[in-house]
């Protein structure tokens, strides 16, 4: 009778594995460290392009050790939903871009498996990162009939990763999330008379258009560090996020002159988005905006600053400062969560 029992555990574990999905494995937790996580909310799949320091690394910038910049080679993405080994992005037209597919209606998280070369971990770190869905992040609009941004064909064939131009009427828009930062460079915590960066920043860049509607919630841990955002008068001034918060783009339509990141429907600033030409936040005329040569005149560089009522510089970031040091190794403590929901193109 055991042995009967037996077989049929087997067959019934057999018909398990054949048929029956896999469920989904939670997303990769590495102690300390925040993870990045991506959903299509959309109903088709969507192109995620991961634009990573350029090297040699312009100033201010001071790069962290063990986060990745001049190659995409250190960053693996990993379907959560489907369960999917560690892979690879494939890289576009250089080095420092790389780009993968998100399927409607997953989540796929992104991890660095470098190694931080002063304490000889693995490092988590992402700094400076520029990534756009759809197109190349932060690319300006087409000021003229001809598109002029190179996107890769991710179509499987003789032209897969090969140039394509696609539309940008509106430019691109892109998150940029500096996270999980060392606190070093080179081993040192101040380089060339610098201070080396080491809290985390995230925000929705419009700076040079629209053409995607993301959706970012942040969920710190339990026992902090949290997020903290200057939200203006009107909506409380410095605030500290000690459970989920959720902050959105909206779109920019650069032939009527319009754009809804300088505030929401109710006339209150859009915290953790930087408009249109915003180089630098609330601040209108800008100093510098970066489309100004393409759109032929400071009119059509910029159409409106935050209007959050703050200061030049505040209310466009989400930061926060690491929980502790810890004494042994000085790894600076973040963790938690950051959710970067696709939820379909900006359409004006």
């Amino acid at each position: 009778m055991s042995t009967y029992r037996a077989m049929v555990a087997t067959c019934l574990a057999l018909f398990i594995a054949l048929f029956v999905p896999i469920a989904s494995q939670a997303q990769i937790v590495r102690p300390g460290a925040t993870n990045l996580i991506f959903q299509n909310s959309f109903t088709s799949p969507v192109t995620v392009m991961v634009q990573i320091p350029n090297l040699p690394c312009a100033a201010p910038c001071i790069l962290g050790d063990g986060c990745p910049a001049g190659t995409v080679a250190n960053l693996r993405y990993f379907n959560i939903t489907t369960n999917s080994p560690l892979l690879p992005l494939t890289q576009f037209s250089g080095a420092f871009k790389g780009w993968f597919i998100l399927p409607v209606g997953q989540k796929i998280q992104l991890i660095n498996v470098g190694i931080n070369p002063v304490t000889k971990q693995v490092s988590s770190c992402f700094q400076g990162l520029t990534i756009g869905f759809g197109q190349i992040g932060n690319s300006c609009p087409d000021f003229s009939t001809t598109p002029q941004t190179a996107f890769p064909n991710t179509t499987p064939g003789p032209g897969f990763n090969s140039n394509v131009l696609i539309p940008l009427p509106n430019g691109s828009n892109s998150f940029e999330p500096t996270l999980n930062l060392p606190g070093t460079a080179g081993g040192l915590k101040v380089v060339g008379g610098k201070v080396v960066p080491t809290t985390e920043a995230i925000d929705i860049s419009c700076v040079n258009g629209a053409n995607s509607i993301l959706e970012v919630t942040l969920t710190p841990p339990v026992n902090g560090p949290y997020w903290t955002a200057n939200l203006g008068p009107a909506l409380g001034g410095l605030k500290t996020f000690k459970t989920a918060t959720t902050l959105r783009n909206s779109t920019v339509n650069i032939a009527a002159k319009i754009d809804n990141n300088c505030q929401d429907a109710q006339g209150n600033a859009r915290p953790g988005v930087y408009p249109y030409g915003c180089s630098v936040c609330n601040v209108k005329p800008d100093p510098a905006p970066p489309c100004l040569a393409q759109a032929g005149s400071q009119a059509n560089a910029q159409f409106c600053a935050a209007n959050n009522k703050l200061p030049p510089t505040n209310g466009c970031l989400f930061t926060r400062a690491n929980l502790i040091v810890t004494p042994s190794n000085g790894v600076q403590t973040f963790g938690g969560t950051v959710l970067v929901k696709y939820i379909g193109p900006a359409i004006p």
